[in-house]
């Protein structure tokens, strides 16, 4: 009996040094906020090699056919961006293309991207562009906890910048959910919002979004709140600079 109290103790205070203090962050102002969204969109496009000939000479997008969209959300000042594994899965001997519309320059730039680690069951993918990325998203600190309620917006290209408020809708720790990294959240996400952040309203990234969520009850769809995927942040750093190394010349 006293070696299964002792054991309980020892558990409870385990999970207590693992449990990370929450975080409250300070919102930034609406204008300052959409401003922030917008410095950093971004969207991958997948393509046959010959659709993608097309498009890339193509100055109208929304004319074209044959092709997938979603968001992108950079995550480094030197063109590596994450978006949604679902967001990469391109037709036989298909390819991929970024696109900025609000670059530094405030010009539109597209170009080939090339795909450097993708995890199906995580539904994350890490890609790079051949341009700097000096407006990128840092993420909320690896030490500490958003409590559910905690607002949120996001950065998808079809509803984001529209400036929606939502919440968690449970706990985001900070280094990822651990065996299960999905956060849900009450933001209705769209076609072509997958692949992008789910950041605080002070424009830190939380996570990347992946679904939405409904129930259905006799004929009655119910929209029960979006998912994304929280993953360590220090995963993604790890992954970067090995891709870093072995790009070096």
């Amino acid at each position: 009996m006293l070696c299964r109290l002792f054991s309980l103790l020892l558990l409870t205070g385990l999970l207590t040094q693992c449990a990370s203090p929450t975080y409250q962050p300070q919102p930034l102002p609406a204008k300052a906020l959409a401003k922030h969204l917008m410095d950093r969109a971004t969207m991958i496009v997948c393509a046959s090699e010959s659709d993608m000939k097309s498009i890339l000479s193509d100055k109208d997008l929304h004319s074209r056919t044959g092709f997938s969209v979603s968001s992108a959300t950079p995550v480094s000042e030197d063109g590596y961006l994450l978006t949604a594994a679902h967001a990469v899965t391109s037709p036989a001997g298909g390819v991929l293309l970024v696109l900025q519309p609000f670059g530094p320059d405030r010009k539109l730039r597209r170009a080939r991207a090339e795909l450097i680690w993708k995890d199906d069951q995580a539904d994350l993918a890490l890609v790079r562009v051949p341009w700097k990325t000096p407006n990128f998203y840092s993420w909320t600190p690896r030490g500490r906890t958003l409590s559910e309620g905690t607002p949120v917006t996001h950065g998808g290209l079809t509803t984001g910048p529209k400036g929606n408020v939502g919440k968690l809708q449970e706990a985001a720790r900070g280094t990822g959910n651990l065996l299960n990294p999905q956060i849900q959240h009450s933001l209705h996400l769209r076609p072509g919002d997958s692949g992008g952040p789910l950041i605080t309203l002070s424009g830190e990234l939380i996570a990347i979004n992946r679904a939405v969520g409904y129930q259905g009850v006799m004929d009655t769809t119910f929209f029960m709140g979006s998912h994304s995927t929280r993953p360590d942040p220090a995963k993604i750093t790890s992954l970067i600079e090995k891709a870093r190394r072995n790009s070096a010349p």
